[in-house]
């Protein structure tokens, strides 16, 4: 999965269970989505590795 920050804006690609998984991990943060993009700008990197959709584990029975 890839996750792609603007300033403004958030967009994640990658399959349905991998952005929900992503997506439920971001509310358990308790970071608004503003809070989240300005923590994204202090950061060296504005995409996910494709290591890290590897290391993403997949729901049981899948």
């Amino acid at each position: 999965m890839k996750s792609y920050r603007t300033q403004d804006s958030l967009r994640l690609v990658g399959k349905a269970w991998e952005i929900r998984l992503t997506l439920r991990r971001m509310a358990e943060s308790r970071l608004t989505l503003h809070d989240y993009l300005n923590a994204g700008r202090r950061s060296a990197s504005s995409t996910s590795s494709p290591a890290s959709a590897r290391s993403a584990r997949r729901p049981a029975g899948r």
